[in-house]
């Protein structure tokens, strides 16, 4: 899936964490310049200047429509049971990272379908404010506003994973069968066909020099989130079948929250490792080098790790393996503490778990 950890949190709503990726910023600033130097000038005549305003307001404002539209889904979710993680904003538009431990067929053909709802929703409201006596400039907004946002809302309902529309169709299927697996392969060639599809759009138009680029990488990138949506469901059907336990690193240094990053350090050296679990009598954390980053090397001696240390809840030694990986990456980190009554018994790597993942997709491919 969509790799969300560098991202960084903008706002929270509802109690949701609102996160904007590093991908973001690119294809923000390039849509604010082609609304500026291409949309406005084409269609309007305002000015070189108001044209870079509006262009600016445009993108910030349909931005925030997708954030909408990824609201509605975590919403329609946390009322059905649903644990709601964050929102990210990326390259090609916004993602909810919501749970799928108690997602049902029922449960997922309304969240699917909240976000186009949302989308249309907006869509006829700014169609209606084109229509009262505002200045041109901010009719223009509201009108392109309007039509992307249509746009959004029919592109997201095409039957292919993993589009809402895709979704949409694998609820049906899953409904129809009880094969969870069987509906995401079917949803999953949707989407592959769909991206494929667009891609030779983007052919079409390159040859004829319309111009198609854009159609060609988010084709490519449908076919990538269809393939991997498909290896998502094969990997909880095959790791929540696995118990942590054997996989688990029982000789492990628990590291005092009193000492320095400097201390962290020299012990990451020492012991040839990248993250380490922070105790402080009953409260357990995480760190790891990637920190550092943000630390100027000065303050090393200084800084203590309490300082810097993630806060987390120890995994239980029952847990199974997908449980454990999920929480892993909501989590943001590549190691959690195992706890078995109360007490810690071990360490568990997500690099462990990774290892498992593929090996049981090996065997899904040798099976099939």
């Amino acid at each position: 899936m969509v790799n969300l950890t560098s991202s960084h949190k903008i706002a929270r709503v509802f109690g949701i964490d609102i996160k904007l990726h590093m991908s973001w910023f690119f294809i923000f600033f390039l849509l604010a310049w082609s609304l500026a130097t291409w949309y406005f000038p084409t269609n309007y005549e305002f000015g070189t200047a108001v044209n870079w305003v509006l262009g600016y307001v445009a993108a910030v404002l349909l931005f925030v429509s997708v954030a909408m539209h990824e609201l509605a889904h975590s919403l329609v979710g946390r009322r059905h049971g649903i644990k709601v993680y964050s929102i990210t904003l990326f390259f090609f538009g916004g993602i909810a990272n919501i749970s799928d431990q108690k997602i049902t067929p029922d449960t997922e053909l309304k969240v699917s379908l909240a976000g186009p709802f949302l989308s249309l929703t907006l869509s006829a409201l700014f169609f209606m404010l084109t229509k009262t006596p505002l200045i041109p400039q901010v009719i223009a907004v509201f009108d392109y506003l309007f039509k992307l946002n249509l746009i959004l809302a029919l592109f997201n309902l095409a039957p292919g994973y993993p589009l809402d529309g895709g979704r949409v169709l694998r609820a049906i299927i899953w409904k129809a069968t009880g094969d969870i697996k069987k509906a995401t392969k079917y949803a999953s060639e949707g989407g592959k066909t769909i991206g494929y599809i667009l891609v030779a759009i983007g052919v079409i138009g390159i040859f004829f020099g319309y111009g198609g680029l854009w159609y060609i990488l988010l084709g490519l990138f449908l076919v990538f989130l269809a393939g991997a949506g498909f290896q998502q469901v094969l990997l909880k059907q095959k790791l929540s079948m696995v118990n942590i336990k054997a996989h688990l690193e029982k000789k492990f240094l628990l590291l005092s929250p009193k000492k320095t990053l400097t201390d962290f350090v020299k012990k990451c050296i020492e012991l040839d490792h990248h993250s380490f679990i922070v105790k402080n009598k009953n409260v357990y954390g995480v760190i790891n080098l990637d920190e550092l980053s943000q630390i100027p090397k000065k303050f090393w001696p200084k800084v203590k790790i309490g300082e810097v240390a993630k806060v987390v809840t120890p995994l239980s030694y029952d847990e199974n393996a997908y449980n454990a990986l999920r929480k892993m990456q909501n989590l943001e980190v590549d190691i959690l503490p195992v706890e078995k009554g109360n007490q810690i018994v071990g360490v568990l790597h997500e690099s462990a778990l990774m290892n498992l993942a593929r090996i049981r997709l090996l065997e899904e491919k040798l099976e099939g």
